[in-house]
């Protein structure tokens, strides 16, 4: 008489239990591992169901910690903005010109979205989030642009910047640094600190206001 095998499923576990976690540290999980998912597969073909496998717990296990995709997609962009707005608060804190402050964000930046949570901020299809989810985040966006505009403004105004329209200029700085986002490896030929560099290079040779820095005359 045949027997047929069948095949073994893991038990569905409960989310964060193996490491003790409280009610946000679950939360946590969960937006990491659906992050992590909607990077690699795209928000628009992910789903809930994939998110819950991918965390070994049924999808109704889910709405304990989340309403809907909705709300999981939104809080992945407002925490990476989270992680943007404390960056720009510790630059009010710090001495030195325009073009020093600007350079301390933009040599963290490239760092910042080549993780989980930061690269949602440059691979999220937005139109997928409701109109309000959407309106919500360009308004928690527009705060970290005009951020960076006061910056370069800043440095206009003492003179380590070269005369340019900060929003323009904020918006071709966050194109150009949020660039690795589509393509940086960690097993590429270049670390992140090394394409941090360049890109520092790059932007400093056009920036910089050369009557100011060159003391030779």
């Amino acid at each position: 008489m045949s027997t047929t095998k069948k095949s073994k499923r893991r038990p569905a576990k409960r989310i964060g239990v193996e490491e003790g976690a409280n009610y946000e540290q679950r939360r946590q999980i969960i937006l990491l591992e659906a992050a992590r998912a909607f990077n690699e597969k795209g928000v628009q073909n992910t789903s809930l169901d994939d998110v819950a496998a991918r965390l070994n717990v049924t999808k109704p296990a889910l709405y304990h910690y989340v309403s809907s995709k909705d709300e999981i997609i939104l809080l992945c962009l407002t925490q990476a903005l989270e992680d943007n707005h404390r960056l720009l608060a510790k630059v009010d804190c710090l001495p030195g010109s325009g073009m020093d402050k600007l350079r301390y964000v933009f040599e963290r930046w490239p760092k910042s979205v080549v993780i989980d949570f930061g690269r949602s901020i440059v691979l999220f299809d937005l139109r997928v989030l409701s109109d309000e989810s959407r309106q919500q985040h360009w308004t928690n966006q527009r705060l970290l642009l005009r951020g960076i505009e006061a910056i370069i403004q800043e440095g206009i105004d003492d003179g380590s910047i070269r005369v340019c329209n900060p929003a323009v200029m904020t918006l071709s700085l966050i194109g150009l640094f949020n660039s690795p986002a589509h393509w940086y490896r960690e097993d590429g030929p270049l670390s992140i600190e090394q394409i941090t560099t360049e890109l520092i290079n790059l932007v400093e040779r056009g920036m910089i206001n050369e009557a100011v820095t060159d003391t030779s005359c």
